[in-house]
């Protein structure tokens, strides 16, 4: 039981992770197109 809640836990760190990586890039293509025109 409790190695589940770990592995929910650890996998609920790896989602936001990949959400923020996501929102980095996004952000990053904005800056880009903001540059460019």
């Amino acid at each position: 039981m409790n190695l589940k809640i770990n592995n929910m836990i650890i996998i609920g760190f790896d989602i936001e992770k990949n959400v923020f990586n996501q929102f980095q890039k996004v952000k990053q293509m904005y800056e880009l197109l903001r540059l460019l025109f």
